[in-house]
Parts: structure tokens; C-alpha cells; sequence
């Protein structure tokens, strides 16, 4: 069995997925679950497998935040984080549809690189957006911290959402 490396961070995971009814308990299970295996393992691997029960059994229209969980600590390990942060666009994608969207804009953070402010307000159908993937942005080179090894890009998508008034004019030609 691998050795204990509980620590602050583990417990701050822990409470993330709490929402998601995931307790101490849980990972204190698939530890245990883990220990049967006979490749190595670490705590870490214990968070990382419990985030993969939460999204095998959450609604799709409701893995945009656990994606974004997901590539936050993949982030804290200095691991990629495009698969992610691509899932949690695509997850979105699913409810826009839904509801009746078909194109997003992108949103940049006041403080982007200059890769990120040149996407601001930027617009894509949602069909440009699952082939292309301009978000997460490869160029970004802004990090969360200081600390971290590699960039996280902080721009998201908007929907863009017709307005009566706005639908009104293009019927008129105006």
C-alpha cells in the first residue's frame, strides 16, 4: 500500500467534491480500493479516480464546474490541462444547444496575456468552436500562481443569446 501523504491540499480537494457527495469516507474507500492494485499509486491518484466516479455518474449538463475542478488540480500537479478544460467547454455546449444557441463569444479576463485579449469578443458557432477549440487558448501565459509551471488559460465562453428586439430588426432588414 502506498504511503499516507495526507496533507492540506488532499483536504481541500476532499471538500470540493463534497458537493458531489463525496466525503473523507469516500476517499478513504478508494484508498483501500487502490491498495488491492499492484501498480503504485498515491493519494493524488486516490482524488483524481473519485473525480472520475463523480463525472461517470453527474448529469451532463452539470460537468462544466467538475471539468473546471478537475483541471485546477491537474493544474496544482503541473499536468496538462487542454483534455479538461476542453471537456468542461463541451459539456456547456450540450446545454447551449439545448437551449436554442448556436454561437459563443469569448470572454477574457481583464488581466489576459495579449494571445487571450486578441480572442476577447470574438465570436463562433458552436460547430467552429468543437472543431477548431480555440479555448482553452495555446498561447496563453498567464498562470494562477506565480509558483505553477505552466500557463492557465482563463478565458471562457459566452452564449450568445438572440434578443427579441435584436430579432425583431433582422426580420425588418434593419
Amino acid at each position: 500500500m502506498a504511503e499516507k501523504d495526507w496533507n492540506r491540499s488532499l483536504n481541500k480537494w476532499i471538500q470540493h467534491l463534497g458537493p458531489y457527495e463525496i466525503s473523507e469516507k469516500d476517499f478513504i474507500l478508494k484508498r483501500e480500493e487502490m491498495s488491492k492494485k499492484s501498480e503504485p499509486w498515491t493519494d493524488r491518484d486516490v482524488i483524481w479516480s473519485l473525480f472520475n466516479d463523480v463525472v461517470a455518474k453527474t448529469d451532463p449538463s452539470k460537468l462544466q464546474g467538475l471539468y473546471y475542478l478537475m483541471s485546477l488540480f491537474r493544474n496544482e500537479e503541473a499536468s496538462d490541462t487542454i483534455v479538461v478544460r476542453r471537456a468542461s467547454a463541451e459539456s456547456s455546449f450540450a446545454e447551449y444547444k439545448r437551449m436554442g444557441v448556436n454561437e459563443v463569444e469569448v470572454l477574457a479576463a481583464p488581466d489576459s496575456c495579449e494571445a487571450c485579449k486578441h480572442l476577447e469578443g470574438r465570436k463562433f458557432t458552436l460547430d467552429q468552436v468543437l472543431v477548431a477549440h480555440p479555448l482553452p487558448c495555446l498561447e496563453c501565459t498567464r498562470k494562477l500562481r506565480e509558483k505553477d509551471e505552466k500557463p492557465f488559460c482563463r478565458c471562457t465562453y459566452l452564449p450568445v443569446i438572440e434578443t427579441g428586439v435584436r430579432v425583431a430588426k433582422l426580420k425588418l432588414g434593419q
